[in-house]
């Protein structure tokens, strides 16, 4: 599944990633990039991600850049 994270505070470690279906915004910590030349991601970069629950809230993990 590829998407395209909306905000992306490099600084701060994390950013969201929003659906290109339309669906809420899911959380993603930069610790789930995965193969990426950087740890970070840039705003509207395409990713590919899996979708996982922990503690109720959803997040992206195992990241992969496009």
């Amino acid at each position: 599944m590829q998407k395209a994270p909306s905000m992306v505070q490099p600084d701060q470690g994390y950013g969201f990633i929003k659906p290109m279906a339309g669906d809420k915004d899911v959380f993603v910590h930069i610790s789930a990039v995965r193969g990426a030349p950087t740890q970070h991601l840039n705003e509207n970069q395409v990713v590919e991600y899996e979708l996982v629950e922990n503690r109720g809230k959803s997040s992206a993990e195992n990241l992969k850049v496009s």
